[in-house]
């Protein structure tokens, strides 16, 4: 394969980085960063996309926690055969979807070397091994890969020494990049430093996550306020902003901060964030929220309010604070809080 057409493909297919090999063999390895955080349909997009732009097969590998191993093998961007070790491993699953994932191997006999026949492939895939990376490096080898690269993934190679062409997919710059890994680690110097030379306040991690977010979740609060400093967007993702992480994860002085400029926009995510500060106990920040104007009636998927939340909780304060809120316990409810069981 053309290394430079390689390249060009892995930049504008990747949503973050990638690390891309030489070519040994006649296979290329890339290392996505974003799907490595084990998400599939990422995972299954940027295979689908290098087989399409470079008319040519891609095999997919995951590995969970050394149980699970998948392959998923496309030709000019189809999808020609898939194979999962342990299809049930999540739970039960109907025989027809275990029967999609069990390998049409005959299909594999093109891309493997000279001298490999089926029941090769076949002993290598239905080895009983306690570790699945074993399955892993067993298979490579029958289908002409190196074992080493195949057995392995973005930050491994990353955090090592290595000689393989770093790619930026489009719109996240080597600066960007820079960025995610000096918040990750917790360097302060170098975030306000990038910042300055102008990488983005609002890039995202590898699982999706916005730095703000991932910087409240880790409990690096100097460095959530750099990033807002900088221009950081509180409201993404949309599934979990910045609201949500510094309510449920305690950080009050930076949800003052996110508060103060009343909106719908905000009504909406404190609403969101409201459930999170209860569940884990913070009357005050469930304050704050309400002040803020977050719903106290607005009920979860499984129709569960955060006065609900509370009563399973136990905190009487939370209560309180809750019932204030035009969302009184019935009777009924306030006498199950309190109750003494009867004696036997």
């Amino acid at each position: 394969m053309d290394g430079t057409a390689c390249i060009k493909a892995v930049a504008g297919v990747v949503h973050l980085r990638a690390l891309v090999t030489s070519a040994k063999n006649g296979w290329t390895t890339v290392y996505d960063e974003k799907s490595e955080s084990q998400d599939m349909d990422e995972l299954r997009r940027v295979a689908k996309g290098l087989s399409t732009k470079l008319a040519t097969d891609v095999f997919a590998f995951m590995l969970h926690d050394s149980d699970v191993f998948i392959y998923m093998l496309y030709q000019k961007g189809k999808l020609v055969d898939q194979f999962n070790s342990q299809p049930d491993y999540f739970g039960p699953v109907p025989a027809t979807e275990r029967k999609r994932w069990t390998g049409d191997f005959k299909k594999l006999l093109r891309l493997a070397p000279k001298g490999i026949s089926l029941p090769k492939i076949q002993k290598a895939l239905g080895k009983n091994s306690l570790f699945h990376d074993d399955l892993v490096t067993t298979f490579a080898p029958v289908m002409g890969m190196d074992a080493e690269r195949a057995g392995t993934g973005f930050k491994y190679v990353q955090e090592s020494s290595h000689s393989f062409q770093v790619v930026h997919g489009r719109g996240h710059s080597p600066n960007d990049a820079a960025l995610t890994d000096a918040v990750q680690r917790g360097d302060l110097a170098a975030v306000r430093e990038l910042l300055k030379k102008g990488a983005s306040p609002n890039a995202s991690d590898r699982f999706g996550k916005s730095l703000l977010v991932s910087a409240l979740m880790s409990r690096k609060e100097e460095i959530a306020s750099a990033l807002l400093d900088a221009g950081a967007d509180p409201f993404l993702p949309t599934d979990g902003d910045a609201i949500w992480a510094a309510a449920a994860h305690g950080h009050r002085d930076i949800l003052a901060r996110l508060l103060r400029e009343p909106s719908e926009k905000l009504k909406a995510s404190a609403s969101v964030a409201l459930p999170s500060a209860v569940l884990a106990g913070r009357p005050e920040i469930a304050k704050d929220l309400l002040d803020a104007g977050a719903n106290p009636n607005a009920a979860s998927e499984s129709g569960q309010t955060p006065l609900m939340t509370a009563c399973f909780r136990g905190p009487e304060v939370m209560i309180e604070i809750l019932s204030q809120r035009k969302d009184r316990p019935s009777p009924g409810m306030r006498r199950t809080i309190g109750r003494e069981w009867p004696k036997r």
